[in-house]
């Protein structure tokens, strides 16, 4: 392996483009949409004395059973529990992984790294969690205690403008904010969006708390999901360690692409099973991806 150099990332920086807004304007629009079908056409009812009916959102196991929706698990067999006015100002926290490695993206220097997919995400985060009424809290890995608080659909410009003032950049991913969970003690939803590439399964269940909703939006780049072939002259690849600087020359013979893609899928086992026993969403995106085929798995 050579020596620590510098090294430039493909895409390290975060770019909305003249058409992201517009593309959050109807991500917004059909979340509304389908928020007034699941409400009856917007038809409020009392739950109790001055809680105005807002509508449903997935049931936390361990909550108060009088708040669950018999009538809507019988029609969609998922679990619902009605939401109170007082009960949608509730706050959530988006935690992005703004380290060296998710300045990579598509072979080739595309211009769609993981961060620039990971903010549009974390935006398309924001502009719902508004609609619900929550207050949205962003955190970048590499800057935690730089927090931004958004309660109003305005505060969605500095959002985006935080973003953009952000790099991909160092060593400080996820981990760094998991082995910190005060630092979103009192959120009631909490979403880690990165490659997921220093945690371990377990350590994700720090953040994992009784009525809390925790989701896991893992974002490769296409290449680390699939092996690349070698190359007709059979002359290998150099993997760049982006955080590090560091580069190491592998020759992609066939047993060298079958040991990584065991490895990977080992890992993205683990991680699934994990999540999937202690009952937090997660999923796993190529930086490729348009953003709102997250949010709509999302939401």
């Amino acid at each position: 392996m050579n020596s620590r150099a510098s090294v430039r990332l493909p895409a390290p920086q975060v770019r909305f483009g003249e058409d992201f807004l517009p593309r959050l304007g109807k991500l917004r629009h059909a979340h509304l949409a389908r928020r007034e079908r699941r409400e009856g056409a917007g038809q409020a009812r009392l739950l109790g004395v001055g809680s105005d009916f807002q509508g449903f959102r997935p049931y936390r196991p361990g909550e108060d059973l009088r708040m669950f929706d018999w009538g809507l698990f019988a029609r969609t067999k998922k679990p619902f529990v009605r939401v109170a006015r007082r009960e949608s100002s509730e706050s959530w926290a988006v935690i992005v992984d703004s380290s060296g490695s998710m300045g990579v993206g598509a072979r080739g220097g595309g211009p769609r790294g993981k961060l620039q997919l990971a903010a549009e995400v974390a935006t398309g985060i924001c502009a719902l969690g508004l609609v619900e009424g929550a207050t949205i809290e962003l955190v970048l890995s590499s800057a935690p205690k730089e927090r931004l608080l958004v309660r109003r659909a305005h505060g969605v410009k500095e959002w985006m403008q935080r973003l953009e003032k952000s790099a991909a950049a160092g060593d400080a991913g996820l981990l760094r904010v998991l082995k910190e969970p005060g630092r979103v003690r009192n959120a009631g939803a909490v979403f880690l969006i990165g490659d997921f590439l220093d945690v371990e399964p377990q350590e994700v269940l720090h953040y994992q708390r009784r009525g809390r909703q925790l989701f896991c939006i893992q974002i490769l780049a296409p290449h680390e999901l699939l092996a690349p072939s070698a190359d007709a002259s059979g002359a290998g690849l150099e993997w760049v360690d982006a955080e590090h600087g560091e580069t190491l020359s592998v020759s992609l013979d066939k047993r060298t692409r079958e040991s990584y893609d065991a490895l990977l899928s080992s890992r993205l086992e683990n991680m699934r099973s994990v999540c999937a026993r202690h009952r937090i969403g997660h999923s796993v995106w190529h930086s490729e991806t348009p953003f709102e085929g997250v949010m709509n798995e999302l939401f």
